[in-house]
């Protein structure tokens, strides 16, 4: 699965499913990450464990806190 929000990762995990994360900010970078990476790691079955979990992490901490729609 592919997304940009905390809600979408939680979707991909609760289906048991693999996540390529869209980092907001980042999206042309993102996408091109997908093209000339992601997706043949996923097509050859690498890319579940640490190339997965990299990405996450880097997704988790773009995050803002509080999200704009719960900022006052």
């Amino acid at each position: 699965m592919i997304g940009d929000a905390n809600g979408d990762l939680d979707a991909a995990k609760s289906n048991g499913v693999l996540f390529f994360p869209v980092i907001p900010g980042k999206e042309d970078l993102s996408w091109k990450r997908f093209l000339n990476e992601g997706l043949e790691k996923f097509l050859t079955g690498k890319f579940a464990g640490s190339y997965e979990e990299n990405l996450l992490i880097e997704f988790r901490r773009s995050l803002p806190e509080i999200p704009l729609w719960e900022r006052g």
